[in-house]
């Protein structure tokens, strides 16, 4: 079988075309371009080309700068200038690296894409292909890879048909082990962390820098005293559950509760006002449900699974056994059934802090 692997560079990207190349494959190294600037998954070509040649490998390094910088990082940009809170890597999953790889599977004639996501792919009652929860629970980034669960192949099918994961099959461990036993090359072993094309992580920073718009301070307010504690940085420099920033002092400590872009107001408490059982979510939609099913959601890449009590359609809630901690609008709450598939997922609702 032919493969195109998704080739990032590091451990997991090279195991995984390692593995299957000895598994008697035929595979191309793709690697996606995505930013000119200092970044935190982009290496140099040659340094690529070197790793593609000691693997034994041809590599094609594709050009996404123009598409990364409309569909990712723009629209990152204009939802930070709306106080949003948004999450890039799951548009740059769904809106580019997807659609190029499949483009780039046509073109080379290959029969599946492969990558080094840590991921499963199941099938529903329904015959629709789902994301699984990978072997190493530590790993799992079906949450990240949720909306590709709706992109089609360039036949019109799921692209999921297409689509494999080995690396969904070992706990990072195991890979590693491989990795030092078989000998193989590595440009980096660093994880990748928070957002690749903001290296310093200074968000506020990169917005200033990127953007004419003008970032206006305002008042900081007690959720329930309504007390003005005093005057915050601009709201693009804060999300909730943060205390970073907010340069108050008091025990028990401050966070943001809720940001009030209407009024400019930066509203804070004790962390008892963070945690939420009851989720508003935009829509409400499944992919699959049964009323026996055992379901769990996220709110966060890493965070804990919590069991659902109770989802209402009618006021588009997910009502959970245990709050969720620092519930935040734009972000994704994801559910899981029983086997570890993804159910759906949505976007947060701000109706979640209406009544605050």
């Amino acid at each position: 079988m032919k493969y195109i692997v998704g080739f990032s560079g590091g451990i997991d990207s090279v195991f995984v075309s390692w593995y299957l190349k000895q598994k008697g494959h035929d595979v191309i190294l793709v690697h996606l371009k995505n930013t000119v600037d200092p970044n935190k998954c982009c290496h140099p070509p040659l340094e690529l080309f070197k790793q593609a040649q000691a693997l034994g490998l041809d590599i094609k390094i594709i050009d996404v700068i123009k598409e990364f910088k409309k569909e990712v990082i723009q629209d990152f940009i204009e939802q930070y200038q709306h106080w949003f809170t948004p999450n890039p890597c799951i548009n740059c999953n769904q809106k580019v690296r997807w659609k190029v790889l499949e483009k780039v599977r046509v073109q080379l004639g290959a029969d599946k894409i492969a990558t080094w996501h840590y991921a499963q792919i199941s099938k529903l009652e329904s015959g629709l292909l789902t994301l699984k929860a990978a072997l190493d629970p530590k790993k799992d980034q079906t949450y990240m890879l949720r909306k590709i669960i709706f992109n089609k192949a360039s036949d019109g099918k799921q692209l999921l048909n297409y689509v494999q994961f080995p690396a969904g099959h070992f706990t990072k461990e195991d890979i590693k082990k491989e990795i030092k036993k078989q000998w193989l090359p590595i440009i980096s072993t660093q994880e990748s962390q928070n957002i690749c094309f903001v290296p310093d992580d200074d968000y506020p920073r990169f917005i200033r820098q990127h953007s004419n718009t003008p970032i206006p301070t305002g008042p900081i307010k007690h959720i329930k005293t309504n007390k003005y504690l005093g005057e915050h940085k601009g709201l693009i420099y804060y999300t909730i559950g943060q205390k970073r920033w907010l340069g108050l002092q008091a025990d028990p400590p401050l966070y943001v509760i809720k940001i009030d872009t209407s009024n400019n107001t930066l509203w804070v408490g004790e962390e008892k006002y963070l945690y939420h059982t009851n989720i508003s979510v935009k829509k409400l939609n499944m992919l699959y449900f049964d009323k026996n099913s055992i379901l769990k959601g996220k709110i966060r890449y890493h965070w804990e699974l919590i069991s659902v009590k109770k989802i209402n359609s009618q006021s588009n809630q997910i009502i959970f056994e245990k709050p969720h901690r620092a519930p935040t609008p734009w972000q994704h709450l994801v559910l899981y059934d029983q086997e570890g598939r993804v159910v759906w997922g949505w976007e947060i609702s701000t109706k979640i802090y209406e009544n605050l």
